[in-house]
C-alpha cells in the first residue's frame, strides 16, 4: 500500500466510527494497519509525539482527516504568516474599524442585545466577538460569557504542551546537491522535509 492508500484505509468512515473504542490515536492507527505502519505515517506526516497519547482519538481523526483532505490545497504567505494578521490589520482599517493595542480585556458579559467588554480603560459593545487568544490567558478573563465557554467541554478538550521553533541557516542549499536529487530529495521554496530524527520535525526551505 502507498501511504496515500494506507490514510484512504484507516480513516475509511466504517474504521473512524470506532475511533472512541481506543485508548489513543496510535493504538488505533497500529490496530488497523500496523504498528510498522503507524509510525512510517507519524514520521511521514510529521505529527508525531507522546501528546497524542493525552488526545481523544476521535477528535484527532477528526483533526487529521481535515489536514490530509486540504493537503496541497493551501499555501503559506510568502512573507510569513504575520502577513495574515497583517491584511486583517489592513482591512479592519479600510472598513473603518478601530484597533486597541495592548488593550487587556478583563472580562466579557452579554445584555440582551450586545457583548459588553471590559478593559481597564474603556467598556465596548459589540454585536459579535471572536475569541482568539491562548487558553491559558482566556482563563483569566472574567465575566458571564468567558465563564461559560471555561465550562464549555470543547474548551476543555485544548491541551496546553510545551513546544518550541528553531530555524537552521545552512550555509549552502543542502537539499539541492546533485546526491540528494539523485535520492528523489529536490525541495522548491514552501516544501517541507521531514526528518526521521528526534531532533527534528519539519525543516522548510527558503531560496
Amino acid at each position: 500500500m502507498t501511504s496515500n492508500e494506507m490514510v484512504s484505509f484507516a480513516f475509511s468512515d466504517d474504521r473512524v466510527s470506532t475511533a472512541s473504542l481506543f485508548t489513543s490515536v496510535d493504538s488505533y492507527m497500529s490496530y488497523y494497519l500496523s504498528p510498522e505502519a503507524a509510525e512510517f505515517l507519524s514520521e511521514l506526516y510529521g505529527f508525531k509525539g507522546d501528546y497524542t497519547e493525552s488526545i481523544n482519538p476521535a477528535a484527532y481523526i477528526e483533526y487529521l482527516k481535515l489536514l490530509f483532505s486540504l493537503s496541497n490545497k493551501h499555501q503559506r504567505p510568502l512573507k510569513g504568516m504575520s502577513a495574515i494578521v497583517n491584511a486583517l490589520v489592513l482591512s479592519v482599517r479600510n472598513y473603518g474599524g478601530k484597533l486597541y493595542a495592548e488593550s487587556e480585556v478583563l472580562a466579557i458579559e452579554k445584555d440582551e442585545t450586545k457583548f459588553i467588554l471590559k478593559t481597564m480603560n474603556l467598556t465596548v459593545f459589540a454585536n459579535k466577538i471572536v475569541i482568539a487568544t491562548h487558553p491559558v490567558a482566556y482563563m483569566k478573563v472574567k465575566g458571564g460569557v468567558s465563564e461559560e465557554i471555561h465550562r464549555d467541554p470543547v474548551f476543555q478538550s485544548i491541551k496546553i504542551m510545551p513546544a518550541f521553533k528553531g530555524a537552521a541557516v545552512y550555509r549552502e542549499a543542502w537539499w539541492e546537491k546533485s546526491e540528494n536529487a539523485t535520492r528523489n530529495i529536490t525541495l522548491e521554496p514552501r516544501q517541507r522535509f521531514v526528518s526521521n530524527s528526534n531532533c527534528m520535525g519539519v525543516t522548510m526551505p527558503h531560496g
